[in-house]
């Protein structure tokens, strides 16, 4: 993990044959040793343009989050 604490993951997210195509990203924050991270705050930018979030989430006591809705494409 970096000094400052902040990771970043890129992730494309994809559902095909969907009318308006939305995803789904989910997944598991845990710290340096392996430990899930309860309380983290996940989020999710477009990969053009200004830093808009998407979609936010907090992760559950086992470090788990889910974002539903998520437009397809590149994300970080």
């Amino acid at each position: 993990m970096p000094a400052d604490g902040l990771l970043v993951r890129d992730i494309a997210v994809a559902e095909p044959g969907s009318a308006a195509p939305r995803g789904r990203v989910a997944g598991t924050v845990s710290a340096a040793g392996g430990a899930p991270l309860a309380g983290a705050y996940v989020r999710l930018v477009v990969d053009s343009g200004p830093a808009v979030p998407r979609a936010w989430a907090r992760t559950d006591s086992l470090g788990g989050f889910a974002l539903a809705g998520v437009p397809l494409g590149t994300h970080t």
